[in-house]
């Protein structure tokens, strides 16, 4: 845990490969700091389970942007509630994080799968959510849950090839109240295998009682290509919700 604001904390330059486990496969981080570098991380071939990994951020009151650039999630599969594919969790240490931007820029999701599991309890800390699942977002899932739905996204200059869903969203599967900005990413045959999106499933209007933040995003997809993707209904997009 890197406890001073004042410090920078540097995470680059390193591959995670088959880990295994029950949760946070590859790493659990803690940390209060202002000054992060995230970058140039690989987690490839992690056997189906919870989690890859998480970072939790003490002062989730703080407006930060945190930048994700040049990471690589190949061959991951998950059957998390939330995360999507690629496992990774990102909250508040004791609180909901609000006022945060999250910029994923030159990310590739390769091969991952989120994989439903009925099995799995959706009750969360505030009581049940009963239209939770997971298998959402074969690349990644964001969103959904009281401790993360408020936080703006932007995906630049990403791509993303051959992810699965079991539910919806083969590439993206986004739930959140502010804005979402998809630029210049390329998204080739990913797959919602029973459900729509089968590249980016965007729904702001999703239904749990605990979010209680005005829902208003604005939603812009821009300079992107959408070849060979697969869904029950919006093979490229699916945004619903009057929100949007």
């Amino acid at each position: 845990m890197v406890k001073k604001a004042t410090e920078h904390f540097i995470f680059k330059n390193n591959i995670f490969e088959e880990m295994a486990g029950t949760n946070s496969r590859c790493f659990k981080i803690t940390i209060n700091i202002e000054k992060l570098e995230f970058s140039n991380i690989t987690i490839k071939n992690c056997p189906m389970s919870y989690y890859t990994g998480a970072f939790y951020f003490v002062s989730s009151s703080l407006p930060y942007t945190i930048e994700f650039i040049e990471w690589k999630f190949i061959g991951n599969t998950c059957n998390s509630l939330l995360c999507g594919g690629s496992g990774i969790w990102i909250s508040g240490r004791y609180s909901d994080i609000k006022n945060f931007h999250f910029i994923y820029r030159n990310c590739l999701w390769d091969s991952n799968h989120a994989k439903h599991d009925p099995n799995i309890s959706t009750i969360g800390q505030n009581g049940p959510r009963p239209y939770l699942h997971n298998g959402c977002g074969g690349a990644i899932q964001i969103g959904f849950t009281e401790s993360r739905a408020n936080i703006q996204l932007t995906f630049d200059e990403c791509e993303f090839k051959s992810n699965t869903a079991d539910k919806e969203g083969g590439a993206l599967a986004i739930q959140t109240t502010k804005s979402c900005r998809i630029t210049n990413c390329i998204f080739t045959n990913n797959y919602a295998s029973t459900s729509n999106g089968g590249a980016i499933f965007i729904d702001p209007d999703f239904k749990n009682e605990y979010v209680t933040a005005a829902r208003n995003p604005n939603i812009e997809i821009t300079f992107s290509e959408f070849n060979g993707n697969t869904a029950q209904d919006g093979s490229a997009l699916y945004i619903t919700g009057q929100s949007a």
